[in-house]
């Protein structure tokens, strides 16, 4: 009963949140790609990294590298945990909490 009554407020305080430290300054659909769909997959080192990139041309080369190391069968012409992370999919639920 109690979590009913505290999941307005929790999601009042949810939406009123800024964004992902960082993702002030990223272009609109980097900051999608980083706050989404591999933020319970990237390490702080490589979001440190891409956050320090300057062209959307190093972006894109960034992007694909972490997807090639991440590709559990190399080699093949799919990358599984690639298309299981596009959008209306989620690892989220595969993994702890990130601080």
């Amino acid at each position: 009963m109690l979590r009913n009554r505290l999941l307005p407020a929790w999601l009042s305080v949810a939406l009123s949140l800024p964004p992902l430290p960082g993702t002030e300054s990223i272009p609109t659909g980097y900051d999608k790609w980083l706050g989404e769909d591999v933020h319970w997959i990237i390490t702080g080192q490589e979001r440190a990294a891409f956050q320090n990139l300057t062209t959307d041309r190093e972006r894109d080369q960034f992007i694909e590298a972490i997807w090639a190391r991440r590709d559990p069968t190399p080699g093949t012409p799919e990358n599984e945990l690639k298309n299981f992370t596009l959008p209306g999919r989620s690892v989220k639920n595969c993994f702890p909490p990130r601080p």
